[in-house]
């Protein structure tokens, strides 16, 4: 593959599912401020979790990421960042938690002692090894990939 022919990883699934956990769990967090208010307050506060819960779910809908030959370039829900593939030393998958619910995502470690989360990561664990043989064709030989699904 080259630069011309990246590798996208959006998984509608992925994306649905994470939309809808984080319209949940802000409903719920408007829902119960709203109770515990009094009349003109609870309305306000109603249409503040309106607002936000679109916000939430629009941010939601943005999620994935796309390798080349030269990096990743990661949308996640607030943050946009591109990283070369001669930063990282491995990539794994692995957890993150939204709300309360713990959700896969591609964990990339850096050469600086740093990692980077790449949200929109597919649930299915051969999905998720499918990814991980995608992004070691485009990396350079010098990063390790950790299969965490192999044997399973």
């Amino acid at each position: 593959m080259t630069d011309h022919d990246p590798y996208e990883c959006a998984p509608r699934t992925t994306r649905l599912s994470e939309a809808g956990t984080v319209a949940v769990a802000c409903s719920i967090l408007g829902g119960i401020v709203a109770a515990a208010m009094s009349s003109p307050w609870r309305y306000a506060i109603i249409a503040l979790t309106v607002v936000i819960v679109a916000a939430a779910v629009a941010r939601a809908w943005r999620l994935g990421f796309t390798a080349t030959s030269r990096g990743l370039e990661i949308q996640n829900y607030w943050r946009h960042r591109t990283i070369d593939w001669s930063e990282v030393s491995k990539v794994t998958i692995g957890k993150r938690s939204i709300a309360l619910v713990s959700v896969p995502a591609l964990v990339l470690y850096l050469k600086n002692g740093m990692f980077a989360r790449a949200h929109g990561t597919p649930f299915d664990p051969g999905e998720q090894d499918h990814l991980l043989r995608r992004l070691q064709e485009l990396a350079p030989p010098s990063v390790v990939f950790e299969m965490p699904n192999a044997g399973a």
